[in-house]
């Protein structure tokens, strides 16, 4: 968890995780793109994943229907 801590400070730079040049940034993805977003997310809200999405032209978002802020750890079965 410690190493995970140490890297999660590196990946978004000097803004912590509220960069307002990510917007800006990702309007320069060229490739087609997926955004897929987790659903249950109760660290970062869905709509900013959305937000991101919008950001970047053409990209299409997919929320992650019963996946929380760690999808690989807290997905659930569905019900269906």
């Amino acid at each position: 968890m410690a190493a995970n801590r140490v890297a999660l400070q590196v990946y978004p730079g000097p803004h912590a995780m509220a960069d307002p040049t990510l917007t800006d940034r990702l309007a320069g993805i060229a490739p087609p793109t997926l955004v897929a977003w987790r659903a249950s997310d109760e660290v970062v809200d869905i709509d900013y994943g959305r937000a991101c999405a919008r950001a970047i032209p053409g990209a299409e978002f997919l929320p992650l229907q019963g996946t929380g802020h760690l999808p690989q750890s807290s997905r659930r079965p569905s019900n269906s």
